[in-house]
């Protein structure tokens, strides 16, 4: 038995005879939960069968040319055997491991040129990696919660909060709510998610209580669990250390009851960027560490009921709040210190929220790093193993904070290009938490006679290398008007002298989220932005990225709106692209 990080203890490790088509094995589980058993296969993976106490368990989608299956056992001796019917058996592991939660089926991108996230997409791109789908309990998903049970999956169905906003809701109330939700009843199915939870005193934490407290005790819900999730820092005051308790209407109470249970909590995570690597550290330091430090302080082995929920939201409603950062190796450096860090040992799983909020790439992304952590017990940064800086360094000044320094704006434009500011119009875009970073933006008025076109050489490009260049856009004429339509704007994102990806270049219309307001804009009145993306192989270890607000895509030059148009832009993202199958 060797512990490889905080997460996955491998449990035994054999290598079959070189003519063997059978390899049997037994191991000690230090634990009840998850284990994952993998072979390496000369021939076909699908042709491996493996058993556990003599019981078959389901293969899973393949991830290279490993025959794999993760499934759930209790603690103690067990037996494992595997077999093949074609080629032979090469080595042979098995590993405790923490539950990895994909959330959340078919919950399709807010920018719909990244989707659908369909059963298909998922199948293909994360279920290798993950062992639980968090659901909406659409009954349509049969066939896939059938697919994934028989492979060993678990199916967690997403609910509200009952009695969220009501002092006087009862037990029976929320009990009757929680019980009748197709995650309970649902011969398939293991548990709820309820959402959300926020810590401190609340009239109400008395009835969730009583009624959590019901259902564990309740042999008809026995094998489900209630994951409640929890939006607070500390479980027993709220975050900014107040209303304290450990009476019967504490978020302390009812956590203590979930977890006596053997009811995971989904604790929420959501770490906004920072803008440098040592920035980023100091922030998980405190949102990680500081935090958990205070938990145990309350609950010494909250480790093993700890669902740590991170953030992959980087559209619409985003985290991702600094194109100058690689969002991706902050969300690689957040995995790794839960990997690491003492206080972390014996985690119970990680969720990264929600899929609509995620761009493709970070949802694959997130899929990889399940398993570089989760699965293969890594303990060093898998950005560093593909070449991914925190600061990728192609760009500068991508958000205009500096006004044009690092932009070449020819002096024959410069009446009608400005850089501005307006507060909270960052906000407007979806950074967040609430920040000032974006409030600045570059505007163009657009000329009749002469295109403005605003250019950067990119730099330190590998050849071969693909990468991604992003863009928000938006009009300035209609932020000012308070009324804005949803429309294609005509400002465009280029990259010249590469090779672009067919497929994954796109210019998106899509308004703002309901819970980002700035002056007259809010959920019923929309500002519309424009989301573009160009994907790209470098060619050379330079290329000439441009904003323009004529339309360079016909032979014949022209504008490619109305004269006096003003538009604007900010967030012009370039880093390296994590391509599929990687």
């Amino acid at each position: 038995m060797k512990r490889l990080n905080t997460m996955v203890v491998e449990l035994a490790r054999g290598v079959p005879n070189a003519s063997d088509e059978s390899f049997e094995c037994e191991f000690e589980s230090p634990r009840s939960g998850w284990h994952y058993v993998a072979c390496a296969c000369e021939g076909e993976s699908e042709r491996v069968e493996f058993f556990i106490d003599g019981r078959a368990v389901g293969t899973r989608p393949a991830f290279g040319l490993l025959a794999e299956a993760m499934f759930q056992l209790p603690a103690g001796s067990h037996t494992l055997a595997a077999r093949t019917t074609g080629g032979r058996l090469g080595h042979v592991c098995v590993r405790a491991v923490p539950e990895l939660a994909y959330c959340k089926h078919q919950y399709n991108p807010h920018i719909p040129e990244y989707g659908p996230y369909d059963w298909d997409f998922i199948a293909r791109t994360i279920l290798p990696h993950v062992n639980t789908v968090v659901g909406n309990g659409d009954p349509t998903h049969e066939e896939h919660l059938k697919w994934w049970k028989a492979r060993g999956g678990k199916w967690i169905v997403e609910t509200s909060l009952h009695g969220m906003n009501d002092e006087t809701v009862t037990a029976d109330e929320v009990w009757q709510s929680w019980t009748s939700n197709p995650g309970m009843v649902h011969p398939l199915t293991d548990g709820i998610m309820v959402d959300e939870f926020f810590s401190g005193r609340r009239p109400q934490y008395k009835a969730w209580t009583e009624a959590i407290s019901r259902i564990a005790s309740d042999k008809r819900f026995e094998g489900r669990k209630v994951y409640p999730y929890l939006g607070s820092h500390y479980p027993d005051m709220d975050d900014w250390k107040r209303n304290a308790s450990d009476g019967v209407d504490s978020s302390y109470r009812f956590l203590a009851t979930a977890m006596q249970a053997g009811y995971p909590i989904a604790w929420e995570r959501y770490l906004q960027e920072r803008h440098s690597k040592e920035c980023a550290e100091e922030h998980i330091q405190d949102r990680l560490g500081s935090t958990i430090a205070h938990w145990r302080r309350r609950f010494p082995d909250c480790a093993r009921s700890l669902l740590v929920c991170l953030g992959y939201m980087t559209i619409t409603e985003t985290l991702n709040i600094h194109p100058g950062a690689d969002y991706k190796v902050f969300m690689d450096m957040q995995f790794q210190f839960l990997a690491n860090h003492p206080d972390f040992e014996g985690l119970f799983g990680i969720l990264e929220y929600t899929s609509g909020y995620a761009d493709e790439e970070t949802l694959r992304w997130a899929a990889r790093l399940y398993r570089h952590y989760g699965i293969e017990g890594e303990t060093g940064l898998l950005s560093d193993r593909l070449g991914y800086s925190y600061v990728p360094g192609h760009l500068r000044n991508p958000d205009f904070a500096f006004g044009w320094e690092g932009w070449h704006v020819p002096v024959d434009i410069e009446e009608n290009v400005h850089v501005r500011h307006c507060e909270g119009f960052g906000h407007l875009q979806g950074r967040w938490p609430r920040t000032s970073v974006g409030d600045s933006f570059l505007t163009m008025k657009r000329d009749a006679k002469t295109p403005n076109v605003v250019s950067q050489r990119l730099k330190n490009l590998q050849p071969g290398r693909t990468y991604s260049a992003k863009m928000i856009s938006g009009s300035y004429d209609q932020l000012l008007a308070g009324k804005s339509e949803p429309e294609k704007l005509g400002i465009t994102l280029s990259v010249a002298g590469v090779d672009t990806i067919p497929g994954k270049t796109f210019q998106s219309v899509v308004g703002n989220n309901y819970s980002h307001e700035l002056g007259a804009f809010e959920g019923r009145n929309r500002y519309w932005f424009n989301y573009h993306q160009v994907v790209f192989r470098a060619t050379s270890p330079s290329a000439d990225l441009s904003i323009s607000d004529w339309d360079g895509s016909s032979p014949d030059t022209r504008p490619a709106g109305p004269s006096g148009e003003t538009l604007l832009c900010n967030f012009v993202e370039v880093q390296p692209y994590f391509e599929e199958g990687v």
